[in-house]
């Protein structure tokens, strides 16, 4: 199961990686800064998310230019 391969082919697991990447790293960032429940390991996991979620968009916009 290798996604990099044939990027045109899992376009749609790419979308649902950024959205998942997306949306945990919001959930964390307000719970942590926001509510204060968020242990600070989530934060890191969430800085990671955020740091990897670029390269996952900038590679999508790269094959499906809008």
């Amino acid at each position: 199961m290798h996604i990099y391969k044939n990027i045109e082919k899992n376009a749609d697991l790419w979308k649902l990686g950024i959205l998942y990447k997306s949306a945990y790293s919001l959930l964390v960032l307000y719970y942590y800064f926001f509510a204060g429940t968020a242990n600070i390991i989530f934060l890191y996991f969430a800085i990671i998310d955020i740091l990897f979620l670029f390269p996952f968009m900038f590679l999508y916009n790269k094959v499906y230019p809008s």
